[in-house]
């Protein structure tokens, strides 16, 4: 991408965002944090619970596997499996919206694909999703290669079926695993989540009552209990269970919750957008805070809140390096993404314009997590120079300490459907980031579960 069509784009960001000054200031501009913002469509929070909701808690360390939560954590994570049969996935469902909870639901690749609307329907109500694999088969019968196809499909199937990634938790068929099953899934970005409780529920003779007493007997701190979507004494049990849960003080939530890693569902970490896989035109992230801590062109740029903290330890380190590593363009409205390609197009032509630029609803720059980052030598402009510079050489080699990943590197356009930008990086998470560099393929890739 040359230099004129870089700095073209700059400006038509800074027409549609209302900002004709020029030079921008070579220092960030102090603003106050903004505060919090309730918009209309959030969701009615559920009753209190009885006993106050715990203070947030630092990550558990991720491993080739956890069975628990932190014991001393009153919170458990009821879990559901979804194999190949859907039996009363719906009435689940119910049950879990009347009481307004979130769960997570490890679902394999067949179920996705025998029931669509079910698996579409357990995403937009706000339940996380995990991998089950593909066919729910013994994993440790399989070879290395068909342990991470059966993983990858199911990926594949997830994100085609509800835009959604599965990484990075995944549940083993029947518990069967061992160290090298452990090391292939861990090799695949996963991490393999066991269970501190069995419900009973699969057991031959199993009953409502027998599921009710199993897990309310034997429930405890940072409990990760297992059930199934397909048992329906499981569903006439459930309404009891959570009812004795709360009243216990055991409030319910997912297994990224229990962990102390962000909602990924709700929060579109790590779904992809491409080409391929738009946004809607309503969506707007839900948490966007104005950029305090780290260097700005303009105040009033916003981005999510998870990537904003990672941001300002990503800037406060690379300032204590002597570098001045500015962000030009975070997040972006669709209306304002829709305006841009609408003004390069017009200048530069369609074809031209959609190597460059993203039509309304595939830009990353929606979702609040991506930035365009550039430096005052380079008079802030979005130039292919930029990998070349002391701040595009730090940011190559450390941006995915902090959870960010080049979006589109050099040489990958048919792959990634742009020209290469060393400047455009995405908040993904420190583990998928990580996870990502070791394996060595592009964003899109990953994402889309290659």
């Amino acid at each position: 991408m040359g230099t004129h069509v870089s700095r073209s784009l700059l400006f038509l960001e800074a027409l549609v965002a209302g900002c004709t000054s020029a030079p921008p200031p070579a220092t960030p501009t102090a603003t106050p944090p903004p505060a919090p913002v309730v918009t209309a469509t959030e969701v009615p929070p559920p009753p209190p619970s009885p006993t106050p909701t715990p203070p947030p808690r630092p990550p558990v360390t991720l491993s080739k596997e956890i069975s628990r939560g932190a014991p001393d954590d009153p919170r458990v994570a009821l879990t559901f499996d979804c194999g190949s049969v859907a039996g009363p996935t719906a009435a689940l469902l119910d049950v879990l919206k009347r009481e307004g909870l979130k769960v997570t639901f490890f679902i394999t690749g067949d179920y996705a694909d025998r029931y669509p609307d079910l698996t579409r329907r357990i995403v937009a109500e706000g339940h996380e999703i995990a991998n089950h694999t593909y066919t729910h088969t013994d994993l440790t019968k399989l070879d290395d290669a068909g342990i991470v196809e059966e993983l990858q499909r199911t990926e594949a199937t997830l994100i085609r079926t509800t835009g959604r990634s599965s990484k990075p938790w995944m549940r083993m068929p029947f518990g069967a695993r061992n160290e090298r099953v452990w090391s292939a899934v861990s090799g695949a970005g996963y991490t393999s989540i066991y269970w501190t409780l069995d419900s009973g529920d699969s057991q031959a003779g199993a009953t409502a009552q027998s599921v009710r007493k199993r897990v309310l007997d034997n429930i405890g701190n940072g409990f990760i209990v297992v059930q199934h979507c397909a048992a329906t004494q499981t569903v006439e049990s459930l309404p009891e269970v959570l009812q004795t849960l709360r009243a216990r003080g055991h409030p319910v939530v997912t297994v990224s919750g229990l962990l102390g890693y962000p909602p990924r569902e709700a929060d579109r970490i790590l779904e992809p957008v491409s080409k391929s896989h738009s946004l809607p035109r309503d969506y707007e992230p839900p948490d966007l805070v104005e950029i305090t801590g780290a260097p700005v062109i303009r105040p009033g740029l916003r981005l999510r809140a998870v990537a904003h903290e990672a941001l300002n330890r990503m800037a406060s380190d690379a300032r204590r390096q002597g570098l001045a590593i500015f962000v030009v363009s975070p997040y972006r409205s669709y209306e304002e993404q829709a305006a841009i390609f609408a003004a390069a197009a017009r200048a530069r032509g369609e074809a031209e314009a959609n190597r460059f630029s993203a039509r309304a609803g595939q830009s990353e720059h929606q979702l609040g997590t991506a930035i365009d980052f550039s430096t005052p030598s380079l008079q802030y402009g979005l130039v292919e120079a930029f990998a070349a510079t002391p701040e595009g050489r730090w940011l190559q080699d450390n941006a995915h300490h902090y959870g960010f990943a080049l979006s589109y590197p050099e040489g990958k356009e048919a792959v990634t459907g742009y020209a290469y930008e060393p400047w455009h990086f995405r908040y993904i998470g420190e583990s998928a980031a990580a996870d990502l560099r070791r394996r060595g393929i592009t964003l899109v890739q990953y994402l889309n579960g290659q």
